[in-house]
């Protein structure tokens, strides 16, 4: 019952401020025009500016007042408004929930108050021992998941390295005539019988004569007759000539390959060998002279 008149008091108060204040508006336009039309325009304009914050609260307190206490107050000049007369009613209308909203307000900060006066470690999940491997699982890895493990691949040369170091670490001078024998034959160098000096030669050059291996100057005959030339190449035979590890085949193409080189850089050496013996005479005649 008592909200209820409070209401209606509000209501009621609301009423007759609006009215004063739409008043004052008209006796404002009355005076600025005569013309009807134009003094509604007028009280529009006057109605329109923005209402000052300070003097909104000054007036509600004072529609309020003169309520309660039936006393005449001095309302404010239209002049001194900054609100429309929309956005007025607007604020009057929420200023009607404004104590219900602080008692509402009140109430929430007291139930707040109330729970912080409860201790955390009361109602905290935290502070109880949990169980690591309890609970219900996500499901992210199937039956089926096997995880994958990369492993590196070692090298088979430290595998070959740790062997070879293995057996000479085993062997040891033979005992015998016996452990001579396996010696010589896992290190490729037993004979067969009867001896053939020319075991283990490729076959294709085992029909090759033995001269056409170590004599092998007259080639030089197939160069260019130039003593720088003449002189490498005969280098150059005589080393191929004591390789053991050559077939005649391969000897021919390194000779073939020099011949081909020479033939193609024949005619820069001439020129070379020109400018030396025109260098050598002219050094010549200047020493007669």
């Amino acid at each position: 019952d008592n909200n209820l008149k409070e209401k209606l008091e509000k209501k009621s108060i609301q009423k007759d401020f609006e009215n004063q204040l739409e008043n004052k508006a008209n006796e404002v336009a009355k005076l600025v025009n005569k013309n009807k039309d134009e003094q509604r325009k007028t009280t529009e304009e006057i109605l329109g500016p923005v209402l000052n914050p300070k003097l909104l609260d000054q007036l509600k307190k004072k529609a309020i007042n003169k309520a309660n206490n039936n006393i005449e107050l001095n309302e404010p000049t239209i002049e001194k408004l900054n609100r429309n007369d929309k956005e007025y009613r607007n604020f009057l209308k929420k200023a009607e929930n404004l104590n219900e909203i602080k008692k509402d307000e009140n109430v929430v900060r007291r139930e707040k108050v109330d729970k912080r006066k409860v201790p955390f470690w009361a109602e905290s999940p935290y502070q109880k021992f949990q169980n690591l491997s309890g609970g219900n699982g996500l499901a992210l890895f199937g039956s089926d998941f096997k995880p994958v493990v990369t492993t590196t691949l070692e090298s088979p040369i430290w595998s070959m390295h740790h062997d070879e170091q293995l057996k000479l670490a085993q062997q040891s001078l033979p005992i015998n005539g016996f452990d001579e024998l396996i010696q010589l034959t896992n290190e490729g160098k037993i004979w067969k019988f009867p001896i053939d000096n020319e075991q283990g030669v490729d076959e294709s050059d085992a029909g090759v004569p033995f001269h056409e291996h170590i004599f092998l100057d007259h080639y030089l005959d197939e160069f260019p007759q130039i003593e720088p030339i003449q002189q490498f190449m005969m280098l150059v035979l005589n080393g191929i000539s004591l390789n053991s590890f050559l077939t005649i085949q391969e000897k021919k193409d390194i000779i073939n390959w020099y011949k081909t080189y020479f033939t193609e850089k024949l005619d820069i050496i001439n020129e070379a060998l020109e400018a030396e013996r025109l260098e050598a005479s002219y050094r010549e005649l200047s020493a007669k002279k």
